[in-house]
């Protein structure tokens, strides 16, 4: 199950990053600037910002039909890179409700993923929480005995870290099962 969970959220993912330059700009990257711009003025876009950085001149374009804002960078006449952008870079408050609701489903299955996986290993960790290699090293942890794990056992080794956590918990030094006579 967690396999194809994980194997959606590639997917999704792939073809998020595959749909993310709008189909009405992906012919631009390369196009000389100047024809560049008329093309994307004459497709419904209109400048929202610019700025410069490292040479290369950004300009955030925004389109009021479709809701789409993009990012070109310009460099040496031509357009370098064109972008989704952020909405916010555009200026405007509110995201495309396709976009949003399919970065929303990204978001989601990375968060499902991540809490399936946690619980997988949660799952076999109390699995041999009560075999008696999880026993014997929580009683070797907890009893500043030595580590061993002759039988190459991953219970023994849980049962052991867990022995040790539950000691620190209840240790006020390294001094044995002495109390401290203060005032």
């Amino acid at each position: 199950m967690l396999t194809s969970l994980l194997c959606g959220v590639v997917l999704l993912q792939s073809a998020a990053a595959a749909a993310e330059l709008p189909g009405s700009v992906r012919d631009l990257p390369g196009a000389r600037a100047a024809g560049g711009e008329s093309t994307l003025e004459t497709r419904g876009f209109s400048i929202a910002s610019s700025t410069t950085l490292n040479g290369r001149k950004i300009n955030y374009w925004w389109n009021g039909n479709t809701k789409e804002c993009i990012r070109v960078a310009t460099y040496d006449g031509h357009f370098e890179d064109v972008t989704v952008a952020s909405h916010a870079d555009c200026k405007q408050r509110s995201g495309n409700g396709a976009a949003t609701a399919a970065a929303v489903i990204l978001r989601t299955a990375a968060v499902v993923g991540a809490v399936a996986q946690s619980q997988m290993h949660d799952h076999n960790r109390y699995d041999h929480q009560g075999s008696s290699q999880y026993r014997r090293g929580y009683d070797d942890g907890i009893n500043r005995r030595g580590y061993n794990n002759y039988n190459n056992s991953s219970a023994y080794e849980d049962g052991f870290a867990e022995g040790r956590r539950a000691r620190r918990g209840n240790d006020d030094g390294d001094y044995g099962p002495y109390g401290n006579f203060g005032d």
